[in-house]
């Protein structure tokens, strides 16, 4: 999978850029891992406080009390927010909830949120993982590498 995503941004000169909060850096590693991630990696930022979220990524206010960091709203403008700071084509916002504790009924342990955009294009995906705390964080982020190797071949199929 990340050999996909990394052949698809380089044939289409894509740049990369990563928010990321329960992975704590976690999909910036993998990527950073590959040789000649510096042609599509711009880079990432570990925003893991809502003061990091809003005075650093810019997600409004209002989205964070109304949704929480960990919603739809908030990948949403983390994605878009993130590629815009780092000057990139596609930005990833990812919030989740890797435990053992802070999860709720509506919310529970292992839920994941992501958000992929391009500027035109933006997909957003939910799920919830099982697993001790490392478990989910793996699974996040092998998830969110999964579904931007989907936004790749939907939106930048390769010749």
């Amino acid at each position: 999978m990340i050999s996909s995503v990394t052949k698809s941004l380089s044939a289409h000169k894509l740049t990369l850029a990563i928010a990321e909060t329960s992975t704590g850096g976690m999909i910036a590693n993998i990527l950073t891992d590959q040789a000649g991630a510096s042609a599509f990696f711009n880079g990432s930022i570990v925003a893991y406080s809502y003061d990091s979220l809003r005075d650093v990524l810019y997600v409004r206010p209002e989205t964070l009390d109304s949704h929480g960091a960990v919603s739809e709203a908030t990948v949403r403008e983390m994605a878009q927010s993130v590629r815009q700071i780092l000057n990139a084509d596609i930005g990833i916002g990812i919030c989740g909830i890797t435990g053992p504790s802070g999860g709720t009924v509506q919310k529970p342990v292992g839920t994941n949120w992501l958000a992929i955009s391009d500027g035109k294009n933006t997909s957003t995906h939910h799920a919830v993982f099982n697993g001790d705390r490392i478990a989910i964080k793996t699974q996040m982020a092998q998830h969110a590498l999964a579904c931007l190797a989907d936004f790749l071949e939907r939106h930048y199929p390769r010749p």
